[in-house]
């Protein structure tokens, strides 16, 4: 502050200045919303009130054992599954819920291949050393449901083994499908065990599109059986490159395990003379994966597709993670790909170490980018900026959801809009500007500006009434309603806060009560009313200089919020002698009335609110003033 001027904020009656509809408010409450469910599993001891997990937290133990394969000619997935389960809660379970999402497949009215969805074969069941029977399950719509002859108690298994087959969709079906009979995709392909969590019980609800995942976590084996001359990749390690891959390309896959340069590990030109994957007897070669602790297993298979390799260094690990692209040669977009997936995966691991053997790129199987465990589906693109961009997104959702297990369906904003904030953080690093970010927060305030949002973050994923709404609601308003509260705690404290969450909450299924919770800890204040405004209501910011009154020697300024939502600030004040300071707007403030003045001493040449450009303010033209 000049040290001849002094600047007094002071909250007083306004009928100096304004009509008296404009007279001091009542302090509002900001708090927010209690769950019964979520204050019930703090008194059961799996959750607490600061963020982290409680002493009786627990998971179930499953493990899958999945055998499966393709038929080009038909895109005819042919499988055997078995699931093993332990019950790791504390309570009796008398029933199964398995998804079957490619059911979704058999609705009608949906611009999508009708596949006839799953077939299944062979159900049975067997517990406590018993030998196995085959049962009759339930099938509604996209869920598959065991009743149990006697309920399952604590620590008690159970093994169910399913025959299934299923036709890939062509591309255009949400989130995986096939080209022709050159390159498929599998996702969501095979029978799931829903979540079974410490809040809200079984979670089996219908795959209908648009809402995502909830999936628990898990250990896999995968056999997946393909001709020769396709690359086949997988969530989890390949078990048997020896029997699938030809001496060439594992030298090269080696190579590229000690290079921060990129190694072509199959090139164009071997695309038209093959060669790249093993002869076999039979023409057909069995791939091998493992993988632990993971929430799904994702596949892909093409017979034209260039292979690019380089290491990621990940602080902590001794054992290599590996990027691995995979995309047509004539893709421009994606010969950069494997070096935004190195500095996604780099950039991650300063969070919470990447714990994977490697993560995937593939192109082409899908409109947009999805994400699942190591591995990603992204669409064709020829502008290597928007390529890099989706390929960071898809990358840092290993951490949200991969790692920090939320419900995707009922919380979408926990990973979409966590993901995209990162997203444009990441990008600007990688091509050094800061276009991500400052386009996260100018597109938030012009949408905002231009539409009335009429549903909040909390919305379930599959209750928004516009593809539109959804889209606002989970990625481009909490992105920017996390940047924003970045530059308001500061860098230090919000990475600090996201390490915390994600290390309290890896391989567990946090709620927004966690996330919320964790940031007020680590920040050392109370944030409700910021995650109260933000994710719970639609209000809009928008803060006004709306009156002036310049004297001989003092002025006063009228400050009014013009729409719900409040945020700290300051205003920065320049007089007519050219020198120039700032006052604090404080929450108490805003809090207790939405009519501030300032009384300032000197005569006023200029003003502007939030003078650094932090906030999401959908009118910056009333901000400023000048005589």
């Amino acid at each position: 502050m000049h040290p001849d001027r002094r600047l007094v904020l002071a909250l007083v009656l306004l009928a100096a200045l304004a009509a008296p509809l404009l007279a001091q408010e009542t302090v509002r409450d900001l708090s927010l919303p209690r769950d019964p469910a979520f204050e019930a599993a703090i008194e059961r001891g799996s959750r607490t009130h600061e963020g982290k997990p409680g002493a009786a937290i627990w998971r179930h133990e499953i493990r899958y054992a999945i055998e499966a394969e393709l038929d080009v000619a038909s895109a005819d997935v042919t499988g055997r599954v078995r699931i093993d389960f332990r019950n790791g809660s504390p309570v009796a379970v008398d029933r199964l819920p398995i998804h079957l999402r490619q059911n979704f497949q058999r609705r009608e009215g949906r611009r999508i291949e009708k596949t006839g969805g799953v077939r299944l074969g062979k159900v049975s069941l067997a517990r406590g050393g018993a030998a196995a029977e085959e049962i009759e399950p339930e099938v509604e719509g996209t869920l598959m449901t065991i009743l149990l002859p006697s309920a399952l108690g604590p620590g008690e298994a159970l093994r169910v083994e399913i025959d299934w087959k299923h036709k890939v969709p062509l591309r255009g079906s949400p989130r995986q499908g096939r080209v022709g009979d050159e390159l498929f995709y599998l996702g969501y392909w095979y029978p799931q065990v829903a979540v079974h969590d410490d809040i809200d019980g079984w979670v089996a609800e219908q795959y209908l599109g648009a809402g995502e995942f909830y999936m628990p976590y898990a250990d896999y084996e995968l056999a997946f059986t393909m001709p020769e001359g396709y690359l086949v990749q997988a969530t989890g390690r390949l078990l048997n490159p020896e029997e699938v891959l030809p001496g060439k390309q594992r030298e090269r896959l080696a190579a590229a395990a000690k290079s921060d340069e990129v190694v072509t590990v199959v090139g164009a030109e071997e695309l038209e003379s093959g060669g790249f994957t093993i002869d076999a007897p039979d023409d057909r070669l069995t791939w091998r994966f493992e993988a632990e602790n993971v929430r799904d297993v994702a596949v892909s298979c093409g017979r034209n597709y260039v292979w690019d390799a380089v290491r990621a260094r990940v602080p902590g690990r001794e054992d290599v993670c590996m990027i691995h692209s995979f995309y047509r040669p004539d893709q421009e977009g994606w010969k950069r790909s494997a070096i935004a997936g190195k500095h996604a995966v780099e950039f991650g691991s300063r969070l919470y170490p990447y714990p994977w053997p490697h993560m995937s790129l593939c192109e082409g199987a899908s409109g947009g980018g999805m994400e699942y465990p190591m591995m990603t589906t992204i669409a064709a693109g020829n502008n290597p900026r928007s390529v890099a961009n989706v390929v960071i997104h898809e990358i840092i959702h290993m951490w949200f959801p991969m790692i920090a297990g939320s419900n995707e369906k009922r919380y979408a904003w926990m990973d979409e809009g966590m993901t995209s904030c990162l997203t444009a953080i990441a990008g600007d690093e990688l091509f050094e500007d800061d276009r991500g970010v400052r386009g996260a927060i100018e597109g938030y305030r012009v949408m905002r500006g231009r539409m009335d949002e009429s549903e909040p973050m909390m919305t379930h994923g599959d209750a928004y009434t516009s593809r539109g709404g959804y889209g606002i609601a989970s990625y481009s308003k909490p992105s920017a309603v996390f940047h924003q509260l970045r530059l308001m705690i500061g860098d230090e404290l919000f990475y600090a806060a996201l390490r915390d969450y994600l290390e309290a909450w890896a391989y567990r299924h946090p709620r927004p009560e966690d996330f919320f919770a964790t940031f007020s800890r680590v920040a050392g204040q109370d944030l409700d009313w910021y995650f109260r405004q933000w994710c719970h209501e639609t209000w809009k910011l928008d803060l006004a200089i709306e009156r002036v009154r310049v004297g001989e020697d003092r002025s006063q300024v009228l400050i009014a919020a013009k729409a719900p939502a409040i945020m700290p600030t300051e205003v920065e004040v320049t007089l007519e002698d050219g020198t120039s300071h700032r006052v604090a707007i404080d929450l108490e403030s805003l809090l207790a009335t939405d009519r501030i003045i300032l009384d300032v001493e000197g005569r006023v040449a200029a003003l502007k609110i939030d003078p650094d450009d932090r906030l999401l303010d959908v009118d910056r033209k009333n901000n400023a003033w000048k005589p």
